[in-house]
């Protein structure tokens, strides 16, 4: 989909070349300058308010508990999900060169528990010990916060764009295994725009509210480009606009802690993206979506996770009840878990597969189970075959199932 949404991100690259080349490698960029894009565009957001949360940080600390504290500071921070409470900003880090690596500490410990989770999971702590060993936090911070990412600048939709963009570059320069994580565009925008085909009419009432969900989310991609062309492709001259929201769930820490920080700094509800093991610890348990949008790792085992999907399998009203394929691969108990998760007036579904869901299993067994179960029900529009080659370092043959 074009973007036509020009955003400077030539402060990537000035960066990378000013202060991380030759200590990191290129496809390590992306994990050092992430976390800092995320960290500098709260300090930006935070700027006005930051008097008024340390006020009331000081005023109530110790007399009321940590629990009552949060939503004290959530109003004194304007009714933001996140706020700092230490005295220190990525400008006046830069005031004690000497105690850089202390200060920078006690400042992201300053935030609340949401964002430090989303810290953690970046895994942050090692690219800062890198950094103070090359002793490069300093320049790292002082060439961060010479960007201006203040809503002013950058409003909520250019820094979503930002922000894709830089997970892009990362995605390229470290080449993801294949049908892990990154899913080109092309591929994309075929799902989005087929979807999405028949949805201008009811999408263009008024009052109409509609949600967007992954469940195997990596970066959050799927989610953001689809409901971003929804507004500014399908709907782009429509007086009504639906109000969209996205959700999501991820496995692996570092690809959560992107989608949740991307969903956090461009305003939408960040609780919306959740991290865990989908088979085993779905976290919408009671939550249906209009359209769903996945790309689940192909010849994958669940292995691991056999005793808790047999028995989930053997409960009719259970995700799992319309059979089991080999424990090799996973990807039509993904395509089972979105089912359940179909609108009861109908929903949308596009699921990106190799050959194996197509093919794999002899007649009466679990994969010939499955199909039979999705034709019967009439819920498969159609197959598409995709060229080969489309993926990283794989030349597999590739299908989308809408």
């Amino acid at each position: 989909m074009a973007n036509n949404n020009k955003v400077d991100v030539s402060f990537i690259f000035q960066i990378t070349d000013k202060v991380l080349w030759n200590v990191f490698k290129k496809n390590e960029i992306g994990d050092v300058l992430l976390p800092f894009v995320v960290v500098r565009r709260l300090d930006c957001i935070l700027d006005p308010v930051n008097a008024k949360v340390r006020a009331a940080y000081e005023n109530f600390k110790e007399k009321v508990s940590e629990d009552k504290l949060d939503p004290i500071l959530r109003k004194a921070a304007g009714g933001l999900q996140f706020y700092n409470t230490s005295k220190h900003t990525l400008e006046t880090l830069k005031e004690n060169p000497k105690t850089v690596e202390i200060d920078f500490n006690n400042y992201l410990n300053g935030f609340n528990k949401e964002v430090r989770d989303i810290i953690d999971n970046f895994q942050f702590d090692k690219v800062i010990a890198r950094l103070v060993k090359n002793k490069l936090l300093y320049q790292m911070i002082d060439a961060i916060s010479q960007v201006d990412l203040h809503t002013s600048k950058v409003d909520n939709h250019n820094m979503g764009y930002i922000f894709e963009e830089l997970i892009r570059i990362s995605n390229e320069q470290s080449n993801e295994t294949a049908g892990d994580h990154f899913t080109p565009r092309d591929v994309i925008e075929l799902m989005i725009k087929i979807v999405f085909s028949t949805e201008k009419d009811i999408l263009s009432q008024p009052g109409i509210i509609r949600t967007i969900y992954d469940p195997t989310l990596g970066t959050g991609g799927m989610i953001n480009l689809a409901k971003n062309y929804v507004l500014d492709e399908l709907l782009v001259d429509s007086k009504n606009k639906p109000e969209i929201k996205t959700y999501g769930q991820e496995i692996n820490e570092q690809s959560y802690a992107i989608a949740k920080s991307e969903a956090l700094i461009t305003g939408e509800n960040a609780d919306n993206i959740r991290h865990g093991n989908t088979f085993t610890e779905d976290r919408f348990p009671d939550k249906h979506f209009h359209y769903m949008l996945a790309n689940p790792p192909y010849g994958v085992t669940w292995s691991k996770d056999a005793q808790y999907i047999q028995n989930e399998s053997a409960n009719p009203a259970g995700r799992f009840y319309a059979g089991l394929p080999g424990t090799s691969d996973g990807q039509l108990l993904f395509l089972q878990h979105m089912i359940s998760k179909m609108e009861r007036e109908g929903s949308k579904i596009a699921v990106v597969t190799n050959g194996s869901p197509l093919f794999t299993g002899n007649a009466g067994g679990g994969e010939s189970d499955i199909r039979k179960w999705i034709i019967s029900n009439d819920w498969l529009d159609c197959i598409i075959a995709l060229p080969k080659d489309l993926f990283y370092n794989t030349g597999i043959n590739t299908y989308i199932w809408f």
